[in-house]
């Protein structure tokens, strides 16, 4: 949809067709700017879409109409009521084949939006964001909504904006995409954004074009910070740069607190198995949404230690750190220096990079999965009475009986049941039916066999049992 907007090819240049980031546009209609900021649909984005959904003022909630009303769809309208948020639904696909958009209205309704000819309020658009068909009356339905609910910012007042995106560039150092919400951003403010401070160095818009002032609801791009903002901060303007320094500073010690509180509530049994991950990625939002993916992978049995994380490239610290503790590296998006590969070579650290989130969480999770003991699973064939007992030596014992349930296989192991408890355990040597070798005995027949033994002898009335045990990879279960 945003792709067809825009007139560009975003969806294309986003790997597994998925848009990956919390992309921040602007475009006109009317002669009057609609700011877009473009959350991914991919469920490990959920936080991603949150933070959207906290600097928004309308939400156009995109479903297919040939799919209808997903997981991701019901977290958007929940979201929107939780925010008091107005929402748009966008019908997409309806060029598609099978394409049912009352279905879609239905479902809708289910899970409380009643659009306008449902007896609701909410706005519901058909569209194609392959034809274009719908797009102009949806813009105009956003436009009529901000005009009804008389959404207002004041230019001259007080400078305050949120962090949509954040990452380390390599020519610029930290940058920081941000939404301005109230008053305006010029190049030479000074700024604090959480826990970075800075004079704003320069402005630049969602086309990289150099811009001198940001305006409400204006997404820019802002440079000449200390530090890589977290995603959800918020940009303040500050007087003089030793203000914001300390103000910076405090929001920092907090922080400081905040980590060694929760790592000290954080208890490692002993005995128990531990994943060690560094993980770097292009921006913050990406790495929130794996660390959110990871955190449901968590069980009693396997503790997933990540000892590093940040954005940017990998380096010879992530290695090195990597390499005294026993950590895989992994990157999303993002690309590891020639250094830092070297000297992974060189130290035998596995680095796995990743341009698809879901690919990733595979990844993990079969790693989980491995260092997960495995399970021993009984399989019981079936059971017979012990007639006779016609020889006994020191560990082996030449028996018949009549099998009473199900089987005797040769191929498995004997449990010795007497009075309905397990007495001892033995394997079959030799099986004969009538005289003749067989493999297995059913329900009904008479056998002789030969047995060794461990524990108690075999006595005439005893039951045994015939079963299997194999090991058996145990299911993942989140303990989440």
């Amino acid at each position: 949809l945003i792709d067809y907007i825009r007139k560009t090819e975003v969806v294309a240049g986003d790997a597994g067709a998925i848009t990956q980031h919390i992309g921040a546009y602007q475009v006109k209609k009317n002669n009057k700017p609609i700011t877009i900021l473009d959350t991914p649909g991919h469920e490990a984005f959920s936080e991603m879409r949150a933070r959207g959904a906290n600097v928004t003022d309308i939400i156009i909630l995109v479903i297919a109409a040939d799919d209808g009303v997903k997981p991701q769809t019901i977290e958007v309208i929940n979201r929107a009521k939780f925010t008091n948020t107005p929402l748009i639904v966008a019908i997409n696909k309806i060029d598609k084949e099978g394409a049912n958009i009352m279905r879609a209205k239905q479902e809708l309704a289910e899970h409380g939006v009643l659009t306008e000819d449902w007896g609701g309020k909410t706005i519901a658009v058909p569209i194609s964001a392959k034809t274009g068909q719908g797009i102009d009356e949806l813009l105009e339905m956003v436009l009529l909504t901000a005009e009804v609910e008389n959404f207002r910012a004041n230019p001259n007042g007080k400078t305050l904006g949120t962090v949509i995106e954040s990452h380390l560039s390599q020519g610029k150092g930290p940058v920081a995409t941000v939404i301005i919400q109230n008053g305006q951003l010029k190049i030479g403010d000074i700024v604090t954004i959480g826990g970075a401070f800075g004079r704003v160095r320069a402005l630049e818009d969602e086309h990289g074009k150099k811009t001198k002032e940001a305006l409400p609801s204006t997404p820019v791009q802002i440079s000449g910070l200390s530090d890589v903002p977290q995603t959800g901060d918020i940009l303040s303007t500050r007087e003089t740069l030793e203000e914001a320094k300390q103000i910076a500073f405090q929001i920092q010690r907090k922080e400081r607190v905040r980590r060694i509180t929760q790592n000290q509530r954080i208890k490692v049994e002993a005995g128990s198995k531990t994943l060690n991950l560094i993980i770097k990625t292009d921006v913050l939002g990406s790495l929130e949404a794996i660390k959110q993916s990871i955190d449901k992978l968590k069980n009693d049995e396997v503790t997933i230690n990540i000892i590093s994380e940040g954005a940017g490239e990998i380096n010879e610290n992530d290695v090195t750190l990597a390499s005294t503790s026993k950590a895989t590296i992994i990157g999303f998006n993002t690309k590891a220096n020639s250094k830092a590969l070297g000297l992974a070579k060189q130290q035998k650290v596995t680095i796995d990079m990743y341009d698809i989130i879901y690919e990733l969480i595979e990844n993990v999770t079969t790693a989980v999965v491995k260092m997960l003991s495995p399970e021993l699973i009984k399989t019981t064939f079936g059971k017979a009475k012990i007639l006779k007992v016609f020889m006994t030596e020191k560990n082996t014992m030449i028996i018949g009986g009549r099998v009473e349930q199900g089987m005797i296989k040769k191929s498995g192991e004997i449990a010795v049941l007497r009075n309905g408890e397990e007495a001892g355990r033995g394997e079959i040597l030799e099986l004969q039916q009538s005289k003749t070798v067989a493999k297995e005995v059913n329900s009904g027949d008479e056998f002789g066999m030969k047995v060794k033994l461990s524990g108690t002898k075999i006595v005439e009335g005893d039951v045994i049992e015939s079963f299997e045990e194999k090991l058996k990879a145990k299911e993942f279960i989140s303990n989440k």
